[in-house]
Parts: C-alpha cells; sequence; structure tokens
C-alpha cells in the first residue's frame, strides 16, 4: 500500500477577475465576475466604503448587506448577481464572494 499526501504546493487557489457592473438603474445593478474554478456567488454591499476588511469577520466583513449564496449546488465560473432595491442617488461599495 502506497500513500500519497496531499501536495498542497499543486493546489490551485480560487482567483476572482473581470469584476464588472452593468444594468445599473435607479434601483439596481447587476454585478458580473469570472472565477478560474467553479464556485458559488455571493454580493457584500454598503453604502460606506470598506477599504480594509482584514480585521473584520465573516459573513459580511462588515458590510450592512448581502445577498444570498446562489449556485451553491451547481457551483458555476460566470457569475451574475442582481441587486435590487437600492436608494436611488446613493452610492453604494460592494465586494464580491466566491468560494469552492
Amino acid at each position: 500500500l502506497i500513500i500519497t499526501p496531499l501536495d498542497m504546493a499543486t493546489t490551485t487557489p480560487l482567483a476572482i477577475s473581470n469584476i464588472q457592473v452593468t444594468n445599473v438603474t435607479t434601483t439596481g445593478a447587476t454585478i458580473t465576475w469570472l472565477t478560474n474554478l467553479s464556485a458559488d456567488s455571493r454580493v457584500i454591499f454598503d453604502t460606506i466604503s470598506h477599504p480594509d476588511i482584514s480585521a473584520l469577520s465573516a459573513p459580511n466583513y462588515g458590510y450592512a448587506f448581502s445577498t444570498i449564496t446562489t449556485d451553491a449546488a451547481t457551483k458555476v465560473t460566470n457569475h451574475s448577481v442582481t441587486l435590487t432595491n437600492l436608494s436611488a442617488n446613493t452610492p453604494y461599495f460592494f465586494r464580491v464572494i466566491s468560494s469552492t
């Protein structure tokens, strides 16, 4: 019997890229992004900027609002989350979150 340990150096980390905001209206927007691995999709957002979340806790890392996690059963590499019921004429700050 030969047991080979998992070589963590060869495990591909999840990478997020090509984040875009489209379909902007006075009360909504669609956030899209890509991942190199199949993953789920979530967006956290707020009317306040959170430039450093390193000391904040999951799941929202200090953000006031979160979408539900989608694609949990069938993970994807092309992500699209629509934000609705936003306040008109209000700037929003967001982060996309994906996990494998």
